[in-house]
């Protein structure tokens, strides 16, 4: 399967959800147990550099299921 295969896209975008709200709640649990405010901050900023793979990897497969000329 390549990423112009709607079985393939549709699969990749609900992984990628699944991630974002792992990393999400990850963030969460971290956020109400860790007295180390160094390491919440170096979590959240893992957190954020997740986030944008996963937004281009979405932007990615967007393009990529766009018909070309």
């Amino acid at each position: 399967p390549t990423f112009r295969n709607p079985a393939c896209q549709e699969q990749l975008i609900e992984a990628a959800k699944l991630v974002a709200k792992s990393v999400e709640g990850i963030v969460e649990s971290s956020q109400a147990v860790c007295r180390d405010d160094n390491l919440v901050q170096d979590l959240g900023a893992a957190a954020t550099a997740v986030t944008k793979a996963l937004n281009d990897l979405m932007l990615h497969i967007k393009k990529a299921a766009q018909p070309t000329n």
